[in-house]
């Protein structure tokens, strides 16, 4: 059975999950490849593979365009079964009655259901009845119950041979992810983590990880065929050893078998000095923390953050300059609260104040089935079923009564902005609100096109003044 992985050309990174799946449909005898959706060659490589089966892992906003990519495809290449998982599909599974290219979804974990369907189309028998899998039918769409979560220690290795044969500039890179848990104790309004526990029940949604001997191997695998690895990238969505005992098994047989530098999130709450020094003894170099919002009253009723203070970020952060790593904070903004940009401003002056290495920044999405999409549209600044773009670093669905314009740029900017003087980012600020120019061939995030932003902010600075702007500026 010939599976092929079909993913859009605009991610240029190792996508763990797919390269999980394909693990475990290789050791189950079949053969899988990796396809570009976008890319020039995308028909020929299709083609001469001749796939059984193509599998689409989709997001909010990639859903659309993948899911006509899908139709197209079975009118190419006839017999062929298509299968959508990923966030998108589990949480809104009716895009199989929406799209007449969509077979098959999976909600949820998709192991084990994938490797079923592979094996029943192989064998000719009926493929309607696997757990996770909602499929079209004769008589409709047969809706089958969740199984069970898997084993994580159980799974093969991620097949790191799929996307570097798709991609071989991915296999030069010195840095390197890895995920060795499921789950997060957390229910943030923004997060599908709610979703997830009302699907699986509140046990499954609880942070689940891979023994520290099986993260191990895992690891020494990846070496293996990464040999020019210099760099680990831990991608969970919170450091999965935070107990003591572990902490001290994983920090030992890290430092001894692998040696490397990593990445890895840890929330503002755990992110005391004696925690983060455990952290650094085991190798790591740069530690990722979500302040999310400055305000501590938004971040608590809108965002559901555990609690902490903008303190205990400052906290974090000092702690890891004090300990020579380097740290990077995540940020919301655009949030569909009263006075967004004020909100937003606020954040970065947290930011400023804690003075992390990097600061990222990403435009809130209200994504079907959370908590934030319902917020968003009681307060009127989204209606419900309007479309959600893909890209959440220029692009903000939500409707402000001050527009959209400098808001967006708040998230452009936003890392930039953190490394200037203290003082000019209010000043550069008002001029970006006023001065409501399109971002560069909208979506040029290159160092040219940032100087061409920046060089078009001190060109209005120097030939009117801010105040006359802000009033005559047409809205975008």
């Amino acid at each position: 059975m010939n599976v092929l992985f079909v993913v859009p050309d605009t991610i240029k990174m190792e996508l763990l999950s797919i390269e999980l799946l394909s693990a475990c449909l290789k050791r189950a005898g079949h053969a899988t490849r990796l396809a570009y959706s976008n890319h020039p060659d995308f028909w020929r490589r299709a083609g001469a593979f001749r796939p059984d089966l193509a599998a689409f892992s989709v997001t909010t906003g990639m859903h659309h365009g993948m899911a006509l990519l899908a139709g197209d495809m079975k009118r190419r290449l006839p017999g062929l079964l298509t299968v959508f998982g990923g966030p998108h599909a589990t949480f809104h599974p009716g895009m199989i009655e929406e799209y007449p290219g969509v077979d098959a979804l999976c909600r949820g974990e998709g192991e084990a259901a994938l490797v079923a369907l592979a094996g029943a189309l192989q064998g000719g028998r009926d493929h309607s009845r696997i757990p996770n899998l909602w499929v079209r039918a004769a008589g409709g769409v047969v809706r089958n119950p969740l199984g069970a979560p898997a084993e994580l220690d159980g799974l093969p290795f991620y097949d790191r041979d799929l996307f570097a044969e798709a991609d071989p500039d991915l296999s030069a890179s010195t840095t390197r992810a890895v995920m060795v848990s499921r789950g997060c104790p957390y229910s943030c309004s923004y997060c599908y983590n709610r979703g997830y526990k009302a699907l699986y029940g509140p046990a499954a949604g609880l942070a689940r990880a891979m023994s520290v001997p099986r993260a191990i191997a895992e690891l020494k695998r990846l070496l293996l065929s990464a040999p020019r690895t210099r760099f680990i990238e831990f991608h969970d969505d919170i450091f999965p050893y935070s107990d003591d005992e572990r902490l001290e098994e994983f920090a030992d047989l890290y430092r001894r078998e692998i040696g490397l530098e990593f990445f890895t999130y840890l929330p503002p709450a755990r992110g005391g000095r004696d925690f983060i020094a455990r952290l650094k003894r085991a190798g790591c170099g740069f530690l990722g923390i979500g302040l999310e919002c400055g305000d501590e009253a938004v971040r608590r009723e809108v965002l559901r953050r555990p609690r902490y203070s903008n303190a205990d970020v400052a906290a974090a952060v000092g702690a890891c300059r004090e300990l020579g790593i380097r740290s990077l904070t995540t940020n919301l903004v655009g949030l569909p609260v009263a006075d967004c940009l004020r909100t937003d401003l606020g954040t970065l002056a947290v930011n400023i104040a804690a003075r992390p290495t990097l600061a990222l920044s990403y435009l809130a999405q209200p994504y079907p089935g959370t908590e934030l999409a319902e917020i968003a549209v009681r307060g009127g600044f989204f209606r419900a079923g309007a479309r959600i773009d893909f890209n959440n670093k220029a692009d903000s669905p939500l409707d402000f009564p001050e527009g959209r314009t400098a808001i967006e740029k708040t998230a452009l900017m936003f890392g930039l902005l953190l490394l200037l003087p203290k003082g000019w980012w209010a000043f550069l600020y008002l001029a970006h609100r006023g001065f409501k120019f399109n971002v560069v061939g909208r979506g040029d995030y290159s160092l040219g096109g940032f100087l061409r932003e920046l060089k078009a902010f001190f060109r209005y600075l120097r030939t009117a003044s801010a105040e006359k702007q802000l009033a005559q500026a047409p809205r975008i």
